[in-house]
């Protein structure tokens, strides 16, 4: 089973450092995935305008955002059935930003929302630093039913 994560990022952001983290995330979830599985990454430069139609349209399992752009949240809701990690250096701006939202309880250093409409209650967001990011991807995917290879 190929399990597809989309990777966006925006100019605000360092793009260089992303792909690091990007290719060891995918290298240690190839590692311990179960048999049969396997962990592609989609990180082509989306346009933020074209980046719903390509969430629902290009069979993405699950998006990881590397933005500051607040319009983020709104396409959060507007793709049902889909979890997602957004990337930050700062959570001071999580409040503000998912204004309307659960926060979850979550491990230390990160954060988790759900929006508080009960019509898009599958969506979870995962916040968390670029050093945390393969650790707390892993909880992730396996809180939203992935399992792993010890």
């Amino acid at each position: 089973m190929e399990i597809n994560i989309c990777v966006y990022h925006d100019h605000y952001t360092k793009a260089k450092q992303q792909i690091t983290e990007i290719v060891s995330l995918r290298e240690t979830l190839n590692k311990r995935a179960q048999k049969r599985e396997h962990y592609s990454i989609g990180a082509n430069p989306f346009r933020f305008s074209t980046l719903e139609n390509i969430l629902t349209h290009d069979n993405y399992d699950f998006c990881i955002f590397f933005t500051l752009n607040p319009a983020i949240v709104a396409l959060m809701q507007q793709v049902p059935y889909m979890s997602h990690i957004v990337v930050l250096e700062d959570f001071s701006t999580c409040p503000a930003l998912f204004a309307g939202w659960e926060q979850l309880p979550s491990p230390e250093g990160s954060q988790q929302w759900r929006p508080a409409a009960w019509e898009h209650r599958e969506t979870t967001v995962l916040i968390t630093t670029p050093e945390r990011l393969v650790e707390d991807a892993f909880a992730f995917f396996k809180q939203e039913g992935l399992s792993f290879n010890p």
